[in-house]
C-alpha cells in the first residue's frame, strides 16, 4: 500500500487481497469483518536497513457459528513479531556461534534481536 524509509528503518505498509477466508470451527465461507487492525512484523534486513511489515490485519465474524477470529498471515504467525523467513536466518545464523555474538553481528546487520529471543528459538527448534 505504501513505503516509508529513514535512514536506518524501512515501513510497508500492506494488507491481504483475499476477500473471504474460512472459519477455523466450522468451515463456512466468511466475508464478515468484524474490525481491522494492524501489527508490526519485522522482515529481512534490505541494505543494512531495518524492515518491518505493517499489515491490516482482519478479524472476521463467522455468522453461523458465531466465532469471531483473526485472518492467518502465511508469513507469520498469529503472536508472531519477525517473520518466518527472519526467524529462520536469525536460528541458521547462530547455530554454530554464541547467542550473544549473533546478536552483534544480526544487528550490525539490521536485524533487531536480543540474546534471549535467539535463546528462545533455539530452544523451540531443537527441542
Amino acid at each position: 500500500d505504501k513505503i516509508q524509509e529513514s535512514d536506518d528503518v524501512i515501513y510497508v505498509y500492506c494488507h491481504q487481497k483475499n476477500r473471504s477466508t474460512i472459519c477455523p470451527k466450522c468451515n463456512e465461507k466468511i466475508s464478515s469483518v468484524h474490525s481491522i487492525h494492524s501489527r508490526k512484523i519485522q522482515d529481512l534486513p534490505v541494505q543494512g536497513k531495518t524492515v518491518f511489515l505493517i499489515p491490516k490485519v482482519r478479524h472476521f465474524h463467522c455468522r453461523k457459528c458465531n466465532l469471531i477470529f483473526t485472518e492467518e498471515l502465511e508469513y507469520a504467525s498469529k503472536t508472531a513479531h519477525k517473520t518466518k523467513r527472519l526467524t529462520e536466518l536469525i536460528l541458521d545464523h547462530s547455530c554454530s556461534i554464541s547467542s550473544l555474538t549473533s546478536q552483534s553481528t544480526l544487528n550490525k546487520q539490521g536485524v533487531i534481536v536480543k540474546k534471549s529471543t535467539i535463546c528462545d528459538y533455539k530452544k523451540k527448534r531443537y527441542s
